[in-house]
């Protein structure tokens, strides 16, 4: 969860992951910035602290990332 730092109780990204460390994998599941809050990189900050967070809490060794095909806008940003 990112909050908006001029206002602490506005909501401006979350991402939802899952990792399993028994098997070593991970998923990150969802995704989502407000309308407001698009194009401040915000997306790629929530990406970067799920990865973090899989990789060296979790120590998770493989990662899926579920997206719709037809969203042209996530898998731009999950590519870059």
């Amino acid at each position: 969860i990112i909050l908006d730092n001029e206002n602490d109780s506005d909501l401006s990204g979350y991402v939802f992951v899952e990792g399993n460390p028994e098997i070593k994998e991970g998923n990150i599941e969802y995704k989502a910035v407000s309308s407001a809050q698009r194009k401040k990189v915000i997306g790629t900050r929530l990406i970067k602290s799920a990865l973090h967070f899989l990789f060296a809490e979790l120590e998770i060794e493989e990662i899926t990332i579920c997206v719709e095909a037809t969203n042209e806008f996530n898998i731009f940003s999950y590519n870059n």
